[in-house]
């Protein structure tokens, strides 16, 4: 599963659901309607009900944080992450190093449906 997580997050990191994300001509993509009231630690308050966006390509697109940041690179969080367990399957897109084209739907950029991840189960060592 943390390779699956892994592609996920690849994908999203550099292919938002929206073109809010990255486009000059809207807000970002990542947006919140505070449950609550809440304190900053500087004593600024959001009330709630405050809708609150953050500018997710400042952390995505981060030169700082992530080598080759431009280049989809599907375990590129498994790499990052030190894992000590043995993982029992080996995972991998259909045409691996290639990102499936999006699916678009309005300003909506989604996965795409019929992509194909491919498992196979690791022989014992």
């Amino acid at each position: 599963m943390q390779h699956i997580d892994s592609l996920i997050k690849e994908s999203q990191r550099l292919n938002p659901l929206s073109l809010g994300e990255y486009s000059i001509f809207s807000v970002p993509l990542m947006t919140h309607v505070m449950p609550k009231d809440h304190a900053f630690s500087d004593g600024a308050m959001v009330p709630k009900g405050t809708t609150i966006s953050v500018a997710t390509p400042r952390a995505h697109l981060n030169g700082d944080r992530y080598e080759y940041l431009l280049q989809f690179d599907g375990f590129r969080y498994v790499k990052l992450k030190e894992q000590c367990a043995v993982v029992a399957y080996d995972v991998k897109l259909e045409d691996m190093g290639v990102r499936p084209a999006d699916r678009w739907i309005a300003a909506n950029c989604l996965p795409n449906p019929t992509a194909q991840v491919l498992f196979k189960k690791r022989t014992a060592i």
